[in-house]
């Protein structure tokens, strides 16, 4: 066991050994509850939020690329850029470059 102070904003470090044991990473979000004396952090497990589970189960319908082209230019540029990045698709306006003749 380690012993940690808490600082004045409410926080302590958890020791590499443990976060590494633990599987985390920074950034990494982590569940905090209360066993009886105990405080208890943990990795949640992802299908924990059923809002989440629901959310990450409708996603699939809108994989098509009917559906990409469908909402094109409903929201901002950022978004666009974003679906066409992991769409493969090519940003508007680019043009494919021809292929050079032999």
């Amino acid at each position: 066991m380690e012993i940690r102070k808490i600082s004045e904003e409410g926080r302590i470090s958890i020791p590499v050994a443990i976060r590494n044991k633990a599987g985390l990473n920074t950034g990494d979000t982590v569940a905090v509850r209360i066993e009886g004396e105990h405080i208890i952090i943990s990795k949640p497990e992802p299908k924990e939020d059923p809002y989440l589970a629901i959310a990450e189960a409708s996603l699939t319908e809108w994989l098509e690329a009917e559906d990409e082209k469908a909402w094109e230019g409903l929201s901002g540029p950022e978004d666009n850029e974003r679906r066409k990045e992991t769409s493969g698709a090519r940003p508007q306006g680019e043009r494919r470059r021809p292929e050079a003749e032999p």
